[in-house]
């Protein structure tokens, strides 16, 4: 969904949209954030080589490589790449910078882009510092079925997304810590939904030539919209499955808070909250490992519809299009089973594999809606581990169709 909390389209930290900022992953040796979609998200690196995160798959060079012609800037930790279909290839151009300012700059094959700037200045890890973040983007994915809990799709897929251009600039305080991530800060945003009135759009993409659910809805936030907010996140997380942990925990809180000013007619707030936990039984056959996860989020009226509560998508029903269902309030839950099934050796490289099953939940609610129904979904997939690495799955999940999903990690656990 939208920018929700602060969204810090980071480029690289030191431990995703998980939809708040925050999440963490220290067992390896390098951490790269992705920054897709305007939620910071965590990437899991090994030697320069690998690259993985709940939201997307990146390739990254060996630090010491250099497959294109350039240089990065002076004083700047630099990366360029192209996103194809939503996978990021970059390489990465490695800079000395005091005061970790990084820049990263996709394109797709369509035109799409996104180009984002971080700053940091001083040392995170020993106090607040303060931290400037900017983004320009047109890679971001939005889709809107309308407000409620029980609304139909009857056209194609595609009439129900839009890609936005969004631009914001950001400043605040942050803090991190090998288990805590904490930052808040004032934000300016401008995001621009095209409905088709223009003859030809100067940003973003058109939508659709068939129908345009977006079009027609033309929900509060779309065409032209600009806002001032201030954000919050903090996310509490403990080393991940991979890491040789039995048992772990997280919590993820964000907020955001727009006056009535520049497009936001009335102000409004957001909240969000999701709690995840695992454990892992050694000694019985399998080693099963048993996860789950819980998530609320609330929007007061006035809410503009790329930062409504939603349920949908991977990280919040599983078997469902991400942003199927939006409200004024959402909840989701997720159970997960992993078994081990046995160990082959590629290489030299133990790889560890086995099965899976889940079932999620998820509703939204509305005001003056009196809809009970409860969406949910199940299934099940492989997943393997390679040796100091991520653990991959392909999972095939029954909702509202049948889905299939690549992802690194539990959850969307970073």
């Amino acid at each position: 969904m939208g920018s929700r909390g602060v969204h810090a389209a980071g480029l690289e930290g030191s431990a995703r949209d998980g939809p708040p900022p925050g999440a963490h992953v220290r067992y390896l040796e390098e951490t790269h954030d992705c920054g897709k979609g305007g939620v910071e998200t965590r990437v899991k690196t090994h030697n320069g080589i690998l690259v993985a995160c709940g939201a997307c798959v990146a390739l990254a060079t060996p630090l010491n490589a250099q497959l294109l012609p350039i240089r990065g800037l002076p004083g700047i930790d630099t990366e360029v790449g192209v996103d194809l279909f939503g996978v990021p290839i970059v390489q990465r151009l490695r800079a000395d910078s005091p005061n970790a300012l990084r820049l990263r700059a996709l394109v797709s094959p369509r035109g799409r882009y996104e180009i984002a700037f971080e700053g940091r200045f001083g040392d995170v890890a020993a106090h607040p510092v303060p931290a400037l973040w900017a983004r320009v983007s047109t890679l971001e994915r939005h889709r809107f079925y309308g407000w409620g809990n029980e609304t139909l799709a009857p056209l194609p897929t595609a009439a129900y997304e839009v890609w936005p251009f969004e631009a914001s600039l950001q400043a605040g305080l942050l803090f991190e810590r090998a288990k805590v991530r904490l930052a808040v800060g004032p934000e300016l945003r401008y995001v621009y939904t095209s409905l088709g009135d223009e003859a030809a759009d100067r940003v973003g993409d058109a939508p659709p030539a068939g129908p345009s659910a977006i079009a027609e809805l033309r929900p509060y936030g779309s065409g032209a919209f600009s806002g001032l907010a201030l954000t919050g996140s903090l996310d509490v997380r403990t080393a991940p499955p991979e890491s040789g942990a039995r048992a772990g925990a997280g919590l993820a809180l964000a907020g955001r808070l727009a006056p009535a000013a520049l497009d936001v007619r009335s102000s409004y707030a957001t909240v969000s909250a999701e709690a995840q936990g695992f454990f892992r039984l050694d000694g019985l056959p399998g080693a099963p490992l048993f996860a789950a996860r819980v998530g609320v989020e609330r929007a007061s009226s006035g809410v503009p519809y790329f930062d409504a509560p939603y349920v949908g998508g991977y990280d919040r029903l599983r078997g469902y299009h991400s942003q199927r269902y939006s409200g004024t309030g959402a909840l989701w839950a997720g159970l997960e089973n992993r078994l081990r099934v046995g160990t082959v050796t590629v290489r030299g490289k133990p790889i560890t594999f086995g099965t899976l099953a889940f079932a999620d939940v998820g509703r939204v609610t509305l005001a003056g809606e009196t809809s009970s129904a409860l969406h949910g979904s199940y299934g099940g997939g492989l997943w393997l581990h390679l040796e100091n690495g991520p653990t991959a799955s392909l999972t095939l999940a029954e909702g509202d169709a049948t889905r299939i999903y690549l992802r690194f990690g539990l959850f969307d656990w970073h």
